[in-house]
């Protein structure tokens, strides 16, 4: 077990978003408003990422406000705790596919934190990553870089990997001009980053699909030959979704430019965490308007031409919703 493993997290830095302030110590969406009292009373963007909408019924009948035209449809004073909380909706509708009065505001918008819970085998990989850094410093070797995350868990069980971990925590702590008896402060902060990369190892799994699901579009053709529609609607999700899947291997591809050497990123830490979080927080975004297909898709049989063809018609609706090809992707 490495030196990170032993100790516990340091405290997560906190980067509460001031863009639009929820109102002092609110925790969740506690509107006042007896319109919001109504069940039910839902507020979710529209179909393709569009307007955002309030549905609630009235007199038996459903209805679909714009948020923009809540204040003043319901005379909501402007610095109010209503007013103050329907600017967060706009901002919590990043992570979140609904909300409901009473939900709890997350805290992405409220402290920067990570709202969603990762699994512990993604906290041992980002972990396992930055042990694997410290040792490629002090040796000048880069296989945090270029192994796999299996290999590099491998790596880092090792006996003789926990002598080498003390060793760069001394020089870093060294390089960084901290004394030794502060060395301390930095197996701390670098448990700290390995609390935020995890995040990006779980995102970065979980997008696995994509992949899949793009390979799959260019190559099951042959297996719905039949219905010819069909197979021109496969060749049309592909060419869309090529751009989408690309940015998203993209981002991850510029996370880890970012985060593959440690010594600059213990030395300026405070902005390096605020990029993880600022690019955790977008592919969070695109993670929520995937995870239905991505979902869709783990059921996927090569044997079952029904399904292929529910999949495909599935993906199509996806595709042609999001990313039309007037997209700017």
């Amino acid at each position: 077990m490495s030196m990170l493993a032993e100790r516990r997290a340091a405290p997560e830095a906190t980067a509460q978003s001031t863009e639009n302030p929820a109102p002092s110590g609110a925790v969740s969406f506690a509107f006042e408003h007896k319109v919001f009292k109504l069940k039910p009373c839902i507020f979710a963007r529209g179909e393709g990422g569009g307007e955002i909408t309030m549905r609630i019924a009235l007199d038996r009948v459903s209805a679909k406000i714009p948020l923009s035209a809540i204040r003043k449809h319901f005379s909501i004073a402007a610095g109010s705790n209503d007013d103050l909380l329907l600017a967060q909706v706009a901002q919590a509708l990043r992570y979140v596919k609904e909300i409901r009065p009473g939900d709890s505001i997350p805290t992405e918008v409220t402290t920067g934190q990570a709202s969603w819970l990762v699994e512990p085998q993604f906290r041992a990989i980002a972990r396992a990553k930055l042990t694997m850094s410290l040792i490629d410093w002090l040796q000048g070797a880069n296989t945090a870089t270029t192994a796999s995350p299996q290999e590099i868990m491998s790596l880092v069980e090792r006996p003789e990997t926990r002598e080498k971990v003390m060793q760069a925590f001394d020089k870093i702590a060294e390089s960084l001009g901290y004394p030794s008896e502060r060395k301390a402060e930095i197996v701390d902060l670098v448990e700290q980053i390995a609390s935020e990369l995890c995040y990006i190892e779980a995102l970065r799994h979980r997008f696995r699909g994509a992949r899949k699901i793009l390979f799959n579009c260019r190559n099951l053709s042959g297996a719905i030959k039949p219905e010819r529609k069909l197979v021109e609607e496969t060749i049309r999700v592909a060419t869309l979704l090529k751009k989408p899947v690309d940015r998203i291997f993209r981002q991850f591809d510029e996370i880890d430019a970012n985060t593959g050497e440690i010594f600059p990123m213990l030395r300026e830490a405070p902005p390096r965490i605020e990029f993880i979080r600022k690019m955790r927080d977008e592919l969070r975004e695109t993670y929520v308007i995937w995870e239905g297909i991505l979902t869709a898709w783990e059921r996927f049989d090569p044997t079952d031409q029904a399904m292929i063809a529910d999949l495909l018609r599935q993906t199509y609706r996806f595709a042609a919703q999001y990313y039309p090809q007037s997209s700017s992707w």
